[in-house]
């Protein structure tokens, strides 16, 4: 399958390793994601190769200053996603002290995608989700598309490549979304939105 285009690519992480604690970064354009626990990472068979399972218990891997964008930036961030249940990040770059300031994408707990685009929650942020659910157990490629407008409409998120209509639950965004965390793969910070 042929990967993904190169221009402007920020970081894509593979994670297909199948051992170990760091994730190399494709592209090399910013250092391997390092495995922050509890425990180490658990390898398992994926779509393309090997995979790490998240399990929400807190394990994810740091991908350091990669996403670090601001409202105004356009950008899209996506993964396959094997769901099994319950409410999993697919990548968070927020922080919670400073009223969730970021962004994310996860799965909530009946499957459907969610995202935020936040400067401090409720009132100064884009949030929402699918209209439809993904299945569980089977591999979805679940993409998130921002143009930096600062509104809905200028969101997208596709399941398999399918445009996916979506339900906003906020729609006021105007401060920056930058912050200081990391970007986490498979983790977003405990009590955000």
């Amino acid at each position: 399958e042929p990967g993904p285009p190169e221009e402007g690519l920020t970081g894509r992480w593979t994670l297909d390793e199948g051992d170990g604690a760091q994730a190399g970064e494709a592209a090399g354009r910013v250092p391997p994601a390092a495995w922050k626990g509890p425990g180490a990472p658990e390898w398992t068979d994926g779509r393309l190769g090997r995979a790490v399972r998240f399990d929400g218990k807190g394990g994810h891997f740091d991908g350091g200053a990669a996403g670090d964008f601001d409202t105004a930036d356009a950008f899209s961030a996506g993964a396959w996603v094997w769901w099994e249940g319950g409410v999993g990040t697919v990548v968070a770059r927020m922080h919670e002290a400073q009223g969730h300031r970021g962004w994310n994408i996860l799965v909530g707990a009946e499957g459907k995608i969610q995202f935020h685009v936040i400067h401090d929650w409720p009132a100064n942020a884009v949030a929402g989700a699918t209209r439809a659910t993904i299945p569980q157990k089977t591999w979805t490629h679940v993409m998130l598309t921002w143009n930096g407008g600062g509104k809905a409409a200028g969101l997208a998120i596709f399941g398999n490549g399918a445009a996916q209509p979506l339900d906003v639950a906020n729609d006021n965004l105007t401060g920056t979304t930058r912050t200081e965390v990391p970007l986490h793969i498979g983790l977003r910070p405990a009590g955000t939105p």
